[in-house]
């Protein structure tokens, strides 16, 4: 929401999955979306994500209580013992329900650790790679590289345009670069 905060993304999220885009929305934390969108649009964007990724480091109680229940609940036995009067002992257990990750514990995620919620499947804890780690991390780099030339250069075009010294076919061309570069697989 800071790097790029676009207006639409609520129902580019809400809409954008049955028409084939798919959009991806990095957050630092729910608090952000609210304040940049708003209460509803932030619960549209969270909930239209088929797929959630939580890192540690969360502090509103709120989101991380809500995350907590996402997660769900399991049957944790708990033994009583008791003693009569007359000196008799007994004891029984039950179970009780218990969140499968207290938000204290999601709070205090590792750092590289994180929780996979997907629409249709139980919660995962994953163990993430920092890219630079990666077998490769050489072509992500190189990647990256092109992609901010190629943003470099179509901001250039853009503030050039913005002055009346670029005229449209070249705007239009400096684009298509764009459009083409991003559609590019080498492999």
């Amino acid at each position: 929401a800071n790097l790029s905060p676009l207006p639409s993304l609520p129902s580019l999220m809400a809409e954008g999955g049955g028409s084939g885009i798919t959009t991806l929305a990095v957050l630092q934390s729910l608090a952000q979306a609210r304040h940049r969108w708003g209460e509803h649009a932030a619960d549209a964007i969270w909930d239209s994500a088929t797929v959630k990724l939580v890192l540690g480091g969360l502090a509103k109680l709120r989101d991380l209580e809500d995350v907590s229940r996402l997660l769900g609940e399991i049957d944790e036995p708990t033994r009583t013992l008791s003693r009569g009067r007359m000196g008799e002992r007994s004891s029984s257990t039950s179970l009780r329900q218990v969140p499968v990750m207290p938000p204290s514990v999601l709070r205090t995620l590792p750092f590289g650790t994180g929780v996979l919620l997907l629409r249709h499947a139980r919660p995962v804890v994953i163990d993430l790679q920092a890219w630079p780690d990666r077998s490769d991390a050489d072509r992500l780099r190189a990647g990256r590289a092109e992609v901010e030339a190629i943003a470099c250069g179509f901001q250039r075009f853009h503030r050039q345009a913005a002055i009346g010294r670029v005229h449209r076919p070249l705007l239009v061309a400096a684009v298509g670069q764009v459009i083409e570069a991003g559609g590019r697989d080498d492999g």
